[in-house]
This record gives C-alpha cells, sequence and structure tokens, in this order.
C-alpha cells in the first residue's frame, strides 16, 4: 500500500518552500495535460447514454511513518486508505475501505527529513461501448519521497510530484480470434527541490492480438506491438528523447508437450541534442518449453541483442544469452525451479568492456497449511571482465520468506535475506548485507 507520508522529525528552515515550487514550475505543461485529460474525459461522458455498462474507480490512501534515523531503531508505518467503485451492473455504490500496520527493519538508515506529504490520488472510468469496444480513461496526481537519493551535503530530499493521464481502448470479444488495443499516457514530472529536471513524458502503443481458432494455423498465438515514446526537458534539451519499438512474438503448439516461441524488437532512440546517445538496437529470442512426466517442465532460451551507436562506434555491443530453468511439482503443496543462464557481451571498439556473466538460482515453496507458506531461494552469480581481471566478482544470495494469513483480510509477510560479494583478485572489497522486513496489513 503506497499513500499520504508524514515523516514526524524536527522541521528545518525550508521546508515550507514545498508549496511554492512543484507542479507549478511550469504551469503550461500543467495545463496541457489537465486540457488532455479532461478532454478524454468529455469524450468517454458523452457516450455514457450508449454504454452497455459502465465502471467508475476513485482511491485515496495515506500513511504515517515515525522515522528516527538510527539504523538500529525500526521504522513504524501505519496505513489506510479508501476505495469507491460504480458500477452500471450493480446498480449501486461500493466503497471499500482498508487499515494496515507495518514493522519495518531494513539495513539501511532512514533519513531524517522535513515533514513532507506523500501520497496518490486517482481517477480511473471503465466504459464498455456496444460493437465490443471498452474504453478507461484515467487521471492520477501523486506525490513520492526518495530517501535513498536523499543529499545530506545540501539538506534537501528528493521529492517528485507527478500528475499524469491516461486513455485505453480494446475492441474484440474476450477470447475471439483477434483483439485490437490503443494506449495513451501522458505525464509531467517535476522536483521541488530541482525545477531544472522537470519532465514531460508521453507513451502511446497500438497493439494487435491474434488467436486463430481453424485451419492450419489453429492454437498459434501471436502478437504485433508498436510503441512511441517521447521525454521532453525543457531546461536540459540535451537529455531529451523518442523512442520507436516494433516488436513481434508467436507462439506455437509443436506437439502436445512441447511449445516453440519466437519473438523479436527493432528499437530506435534518438536524442535530438546529444547524438553521441542515440542507438539502433535489434533483439532477437527463441523459447523452447517441454512438459514432461509429472508435470516437470524445461524451458530452453536462446537470445541476442545487437545495440549500434552511429556517432559513437566504441558503445557498440552484442550481448548473447542462454539460459535453461526447470520446474517440478511433486505434490499440490510443494514445487521447486531451477535455473542456470549465461551472458556474454563483446565490445569490438572498446574491449575493456566485454564480461561473461554466468548465473544459478534454485527456488522452493512449500504451503504448511491453506493459511502458511515458507518459500526459499539460494542464487550464485560471477561476472569476469575478459581485459579487467581486477573487476572480476561474484555474488552468494540466501533468502526466506513466511505468508501467513493470521484471519481472512489479515496477513502477514516476513522476508530475510542474506547477500555476499566477493572480489577473488582484491579481498579487500568483498561486502555483505543482511535485510530482514516484516509486514502485517489488515483488510476490513
Amino acid at each position: 500500500m503506497g499513500g499520504m507520508v508524514t515523516r514526524y522529525v524536527a522541521p528545518r528552515l525550508g521546508a515550507s518552500r514545498l508549496d511554492a515550487r512543484g507542479l507549478w514550475c511550469a504551469p503550461p505543461a500543467v495545463v496541457a495535460v489537465v486540457a488532455g485529460c479532461f478532454f478524454a474525459c468529455l469524450v468517454v461522458a458523452t457516450g455514457l447514454a450508449s454504454a452497455e455498462s459502465w465502471q467508475l474507480r476513485g482511491k485515496w490512501t495515506s500513511a504515517v511513518v515515525l522515522t528516527l534515523g538510527d539504523a538500529e531503531i525500526p521504522d513504524w508505518r501505519f496505513e489506510s486508505g479508501v476505495e469507491v467503485s460504480l458500477d452500471s451492473k450493480a446498480g449501486n455504490s461500493r466503497t471499500v475501505s482498508n487499515r494496515g500496520f507495518s514493522f519495518d527493519l531494513a539495513a539501511k538508515a532512514p533519513v531524517p527529513a522535513p515533514g513532507i506529504p506523500e501520497g496518490k490520488l486517482g481517477l480511473e472510468l471503465d466504459l464498455g461501448l456496444p460493437h465490443d469496444i471498452r474504453l478507461r480513461p484515467g487521471i492520477a496526481v501523486s506525490r513520492k519521497f526518495d530517501p535513498d537519493d536523499f543529499d545530506p551535503d545540501d539538506d534537501m530530499p528528493d521529492t517528485t510530484d507527478t500528475l499524469s493521464g491516461r486513455l485505453r481502448l480494446d475492441w474484440g470479444k474476450k477470447g475471439g480470434a483477434a483483439q485490437l488495443g490503443a494506449r495513451w499516457s501522458g505525464a509531467y514530472i517535476t522536483y521541488p527541490f530541482r525545477c531544472e529536471s522537470r519532465h514531460f513524458k508521453a507513451d502511446k502503443t497500438l497493439t494487435l492480438n491474434l488467436v486463430p481458432k481453424t485451419g492450419v494455423f489453429r492454437g498459434m498465438r501471436a502478437r504485433i506491438e508498436l510503441a512511441r515514446a517521447s521525454k521532453d526537458y525543457p531546461v536540459k534539451p540535451e537529455i531529451s528523447s523518442l523512442t520507436g519499438t516494433t516488436s513481434v512474438e508467436v507462439k506455437m503448439p509443436m506437439t502436445g508437450w512441447l511449445d516453440l516461441t519466437l519473438s523479436g524488437e527493432g528499437r530506435v532512440k534518438d536524442y535530438p541534442g546529444a547524438p553521441a546517445r542515440s542507438y539502433r538496437q535489434r533483439a532477437v529470442e527463441g523459447k523452447l518449453a517441454a512438459r514432461g512426466i509429472q508435470d516437470i517442465l524445461v524451458t530452453l532460451s536462446i537470445g541476442e541483442k545487437d545495440r549500434d551507436y552511429p556517432w559513437s562506434s566504441r558503445k557498440s555491443y552484442v550481448t548473447r544469452s542462454r539460459t535453461v530453468t526447470g520446474k517440478w511439482a511433486p505434490a499440490k503443496a510443494l514445487d521447486f525451479e531451477l535455473s542456470s543462464g549465461s551472458e556474454n557481451r563483446e565490445v569490438p571498439g572498446d574491449p575493456a568492456g566485454e564480461y561473461s556473466r554466468k548465473e544459478q538460482e534454485l527456488k522452493m515453496g512449500y504451503r504448511i497449511s491453506p493459511s502458511l507458506r515458507l518459500s526459499a531461494h539460494a542464487g550464485y552469480v560471477t561476472k569476469a571482465f575478459l581485459h579487467d581481471p581486477q573487476e572480476n566478482y561474484s555474488t552468494r544470495v540466501l533468502g526466506l520468506d513466511i505468508a501467513h494469513t493470521i484471519r481472512k483480510g489479515v496477513n502477514m509477510v516476513i522476508q530475510f535475506q542474506r547477500r555476499d560479494k566477493s572480489y577473488p583478485n582484491d579481498p579487500s572489497r568483498a561486502e555483505g548485507e543482511y535485510t530482514f522486513e516484516s509486514r502485517i496489513s489488515c483488510l476490513i
């Protein structure tokens, strides 16, 4: 649960600057986002009379956090929220309220900061129209505080204000042979203490899903997606970017126990103000999944990614990867997953950036009772730089998760993880970290 956060510590001079800055650093951009969202909602509202069904959802969450500023003293977090849903089919309104409490203890110390409100308020409309058309517009405003980016030198927290809108259009019967989807989202993001980093971003996506029901291609699934994204930084035009992506994925059942999935993606990313950062990328992947006895599933995937920097050839590289994953559930309450993968990167213009990476991971899950589940995982990663052995390292990870449903609506999660990183050629750089977190949530 996210929400409105107030951190109770001694106030400092300058905290009131939050009221004069933030979303109002560039009013024209804010007006553009609000106008676009209002126009989308107005168009949708005109169709309510002919709509077959509609649903309006609104959600508000809040929280109170007590930050003590000591790594040995945990944070205490109290959360609450209200969600309201209006459904034409139900004929009435539905209100869901929830209250939660969590106790968190992490390896990193919380950072003292002025009292900063944090939260998110969103509104979404789900509109069902004739001819299998579904329209979903939405708008949200939020403020986020990130203590990990706190800079003690200037005594300013990193706070992010976001005003966003989105519109989603789907056409096609659920489970039908063809479905067409269009997505648009836009957001104006600003930082109260770093107005030069404010920017506007927009994403547009067109997706076509094909599932032939008859003929020689029966059972095949195909997905074609065209996407375009942009980020505009008025104060820093050199980091503004335009991205275009085309991707295709085809899944074909070879036999009753063997499936083949082929995918490819082409991407072009341009920085008009800094051409040296622009690149062209091509990626392909093949995945073969085989199901054996006792529901053993083995998946083999092979991929290659080629990124080319036309204006900076030294940065161009080719990455090849292979991964094998096995899943086995010998009993309804017990499951295992074992994976092993490797990745090799070649950088023709700069051999110092070439490396070889290998990773192995084992996961186990056991449901002790209907309300109690135990999960454990262990991983080992090695990364070797072919031309700089001093940077070679290995990482070992051990983790344990316990999830318990105390009663209906009351859940508890306990997580523990140990991570060790070592450098064979420089033992003095070895480091280790323990992480322990626990959380109790209550839904009424």
